[in-house]
């Protein structure tokens, strides 16, 4: 063998070494990526649920609010209120930020979070005295967020439990479950609002719940406050909509002083 074939064979070696290592690196750093993927999913979906990072805030068991969540609104000033609904993984604080995207991806705490969190329209008053409230959330695949409401569509469900809790430093709120349908993300749901209690409002909340696609009659006050709830419908542009009336508990804020 020549010197030239012994200098082409090492040549050779050289590059198949140089291309095995930086083969392996890739996989390498293909695996770990892979692995911090995995894990990531795993915390965002492990943080959603309720009985994780927001169980520590969780109002008193009797409805009122404890000292835990003063200190979660201390955190966060944004967090106006805690939802809650029996025998769901709905169990969560509310949050309000200056528009709709901030708190997408953002947990209660202002941490990014694919999960996001569950947060009422900007364009509603924070302590629920605009007659009709809007609260988004996501459709998680784990079930956490507001994917429970999907499960109402049971119509067993929906007799068994057809009610909601909002609970605010200033008052807790019942609500009963009147209207459960799905609408386009860009239909008039989404674009009302109301300054105050009225006829138009009145009209409003019956065309709500002419909309029920669930069998079920819910009376409707004149001037009651509509809790309306909205979540995605997997692969579609559709939302899930669950809209709630209140029927007890402390007085509704009502600077019109027509909710009586």
């Amino acid at each position: 063998m020549s010197d030239r074939e012994r200098i082409g064979i090492r040549v050779l070696d050289t590059i198949d070494w140089l291309l095995n290592g930086a083969l392996r690196i890739v996989l390498f750093v293909v695996l770990g990526i892979c692995i911090f993927s995995l894990y990531d999913t795993y915390k965002i979906y492990n943080d959603a649920a309720p009985d994780n990072m927001y169980s520590r805030y969780r109002p008193l068991a009797d409805g009122s609010s404890g000292l835990s969540f003063g200190e979660l609104k201390e955190q966060n000033p944004d967090v106006v209120a805690w939802l809650t609904l029996d025998d769901t993984n709905i169990d969560y604080p509310v949050v309000k930020g200056s528009d709709n995207s901030y708190y997408l991806n953002r947990d209660a705490l202002g941490e990014y979070s694919l999960s996001g969190s569950i947060f009422m329209d900007y364009r509603m008053a924070s302590d629920f005295s605009s007659p009709y409230s809007i609260i988004y959330g996501h459709n998680v695949r784990d079930g956490s967020m507001l994917s429970d409401l999907a499960l109402l569509k049971d119509q067993k469900l929906y007799d068994e439990e057809p009610y909601f809790w909002i609970l605010t430093p200033k008052g807790n709120y019942r609500y009963q479950i009147f209207s459960i349908f799905q609408c386009h993300r860009s239909a008039d749901v989404f674009q009302r609002s109301f300054d105050c209690w009225g006829e138009d409002f009145s009209k409003w909340q019956s065309e709500l719940k002419l909309r029920n696609s669930m069998q079920g009659d819910v009376k409707l006050k004149e001037y009651g406050h509509v809790v309306v709830f909205s979540t995605c419908v997997p692969n579609s542009f559709d939302r899930t909509i669950v809209c709630g009336t209140y029927i007890d508990g402390d007085s509704i804020p009502d600077p019109s002083g027509k909710n009586k």
